[in-house]
């Protein structure tokens, strides 16, 4: 029992230092390449981008982020579609001070059903990111805003079943 408590103890002591080393959070935004759809239509202002965010900081500038994107586009009339993006991203952070300009880039992987239906049985697919944006630094949270640039991987299905392979995204974060 007393091996427990100072190991509750240590993990309650280390805590605020940790906050330095790991961040969670939350991302949102707007898929901004669908703002004209290919039909020449104008998107719906329920297409959106959300979802949470677990970074870790390394020395130097360096870091890693994952993310969990909810996405929803809506489709032609009142058909709409969604998909869970999941990027895995390396991040550079240059120079000192509250706010910092910052690069990323990694991977990202896409599920959704239209695209199981249409590629006759896989619902995954694979492509890169490159990302860069702002981190305003406060005490105790972290804002961002970001541009982000996915390319889909040829073989794989575009997002939602949709030709374009290439999406835009802008996104603003909050991580703790």
């Amino acid at each position: 029992m007393t091996f427990f408590r100072l190991l509750v103890l240590t993990v309650l002591v280390a805590l605020p230092g940790m906050s330095e080393i790991f961040r969670v959070g939350v991302k949102g935004g707007v898929p901004f390449n669908d703002i004209v759809k290919s039909t020449g239509s104008p998107a719906s202002a329920r297409d959106y981008v959300v979802g949470p965010v677990v970074e870790l900081r390394l020395p130097l500038g360096f870091g890693a982020e994952f993310d969990a994107l909810y996405r929803r586009v809506s489709g032609p009339g009142d058909d709409s579609s969604s998909s869970w993006e999941f990027p895995i991203l390396a991040k550079y952070r240059m120079g000192p001070g509250p706010v910092q300009p910052f690069v990323s880039g990694g991977l990202s992987f896409n599920r959704n059903e239209v695209m199981r239906v249409l590629s006759q049985g896989t619902d995954v697919a694979s492509g890169w990111v490159a990302a860069a944006g702002l981190e305003f630094a406060a005490p105790v949270v972290h804002f961002t805003a970001e541009g982000r640039y996915t390319r889909w991987f040829s073989d794989s299905p575009g997002p939602l079943g949709l030709e374009n392979r290439d999406q835009f995204a802008v996104l603003v974060g909050i991580t703790f």
